[in-house]
């Protein structure tokens, strides 16, 4: 995500600038599998650790 972001600051500032606009990190489509790839990788590991603390409150 933190890569997305700086493609993003990046071209913002491009865009800002008189200098010629850089060629973008990602496509629209890879950038879009990435923020997708993101969202299920936080969703696997939310309920892992929701997972985990149920193990722990029921071993007390």
């Amino acid at each position: 995500m933190e890569l997305l972001a700086w493609d993003e600051d990046r071209r913002d500032e491009a865009r800002s600038s008189d200098g010629p606009a850089p060629v973008p990190l990602f496509s629209a489509a890879d950038r879009a599998s990435l923020q997708r790839l993101a969202i299920a990788s936080l969703g696997m590991l939310h309920a892992d650790i929701e997972c985990q603390c149920e193990g722990l409150e029921k071993a007390r």
